[in-house]
């Protein structure tokens, strides 16, 4: 996660962003596959 944060802040200010800036922010606990996750992926048969 910390890679990603600066990866991406270099990222924009070498893309020419004028104003590139970190804020801090709350992220709710969430953990890969959990008991309630569930994802399916159905083609398209149209």
């Amino acid at each position: 996660m910390y890679k990603a944060e600066a990866w991406g802040y270099r990222l924009l200010q070498q893309s020419g962003s004028d104003n590139v800036v970190k804020q801090p922010v709350m992220v709710p606990h969430w953990v890969r596959g959990g008991k309630d996750e569930a994802a399916a992926i159905f083609p398209d048969k149209g």
